[in-house]
């Protein structure tokens, strides 16, 4: 009886979950959720399906650093607002902020470039001869 509620239980907690992958391998385009992953789809991406999905990570990828970008710089405006001495310790919390604004701007135009990338893939097939990684 014991063993019976068991594996009633378990196929009753897989059960979702095996919808879920249904789902998930209908969908061409699936969310890259690792390094490893990403790493592996550019490697082995050759069709334009492939290279519009890494289009589109990227693409996700420069939203979200532009939106990064925009609360450091609103931190960094404020920061700069409460300089007082020249005896701080370096780096100062405004330079940090600043710092961290090139940086998500510097990874968003990074990001924006190889969506370029890709986008050129998919629609052509043949990638533009000034892409540099």
């Amino acid at each position: 009886m014991k063993q019976s509620t068991v594996l009633l239980i378990g196929l009753a907690c897989s059960y979702p979950a095996l919808g879920i992958l249904a789902q998930s391998a209908q969908k061409p385009t699936a969310t890259l959720s690792s390094r490893s992953e990403l790493k592996q789809q550019v490697a082995t991406a050759h069709t334009p399906d492939q290279y519009q999905a890494l289009a589109h990570y990227f693409r996700r990828q420069e939203r979200s650093f532009r939106e990064q970008q925009a609360a450091e710089k609103l931190l960094w405006e404020q920061r700069a607002q409460n300089v007082s001495s020249s005896a701080q310790k370096y780096p100062r919390p405004v330079d940090s902020a600043h710092y961290r604004y090139d940086y998500f701007g510097y990874e968003a135009e990074h990001s924006a470039q190889q969506a370029s990338h890709y986008e050129q893939l998919a629609s052509t097939g043949k990638a533009p001869s000034t892409y540099h990684e």
